[in-house]
């Protein structure tokens, strides 16, 4: 089953095959890992490989997704899926020079907020 993922920061393909890997975007240098089978498992996989600590996964990917299009966190994390025949995986871009640990707070606040 081939997939295929995108940076939903500046459009560049980032992977495409039967597995994909956490990386760094050849276009614009963001950070990607996850491929969780739901927001929340993918923000525990990337949280996992960036080292992130004491934040909620659920809370994060809660956060994420409540961010309006408007705010400026998403210039700095963003959640994604792949694309591929049948089930999908979710996936988290942090923009190059930010620090996961960072940028997945603001999101738990975010969550916290609403």
């Amino acid at each position: 089953m081939a997939a295929r993922l995108d940076c939903p920061l500046c459009g560049v393909t980032v992977a495409e095959g039967e597995a994909i890997a956490p990386g760094i975007c050849p276009g614009c240098g963001a950070a990607y890992a996850g491929g969780g089978d739901d927001p929340p498992r993918g923000t525990a996989m990337a949280m996992e490989h960036w080292g992130v600590t004491g934040l909620e996964p659920r809370t994060v990917a809660d956060g994420l997704f409540r961010m309006p299009p408007e705010d400026p966190l998403n210039l700095r994390v963003v959640p994604i899926s792949d694309r591929r025949d049948g089930f999908y995986r979710w996936w988290l871009f942090v923009a190059r020079d930010e620090s996961p640990q960072e940028v997945l707070t603001l999101a738990t606040e975010h969550a916290a907020a609403r």
